[in-house]
């Protein structure tokens, strides 16, 4: 129970971060066609849109200025479960969704 309290509230963060950073990413690899100085000019509107949203959210923020420190302390507390095998998972679950958000 102790560490579904610490993981879990990481864990909603570092999916939700994930999704907006797909959302992003999808949206620059979808772009259409562009054929008209409006069209060029809007596509950059909507790319720096989306920059700012991604800059500003709340929970990347917190992500990237806390992540590695959240996760160093859920490591060092790593050796009160060693015993739970689910705990091992997890931590490796969230070592590598942190290290997709970071990338």
């Amino acid at each position: 129970k102790e560490m579904c309290q610490k993981l879990d509230p990481f864990v909603l963060d570092l999916r939700e971060a994930s999704s907006l950073l797909q959302k992003a990413i999808r949206q620059f690899e979808g772009s259409k066609k562009i054929n008209t100085i409006q069209e060029v000019q809007q596509c950059i509107q909507d790319q720096k849109t989306m920059m700012k949203e991604v800059l500003e959210d709340t929970r990347l923020v917190a992500l990237q200025r806390q992540g590695g420190a959240i996760l160093a302390r859920l490591r060092k507390e790593e050796p009160r479960f060693t015993h739970s095998e689910d705990y091992r998972y997890a931590m490796e679950c969230v070592t590598s969704l942190y290290n997709q958000v970071e990338d």
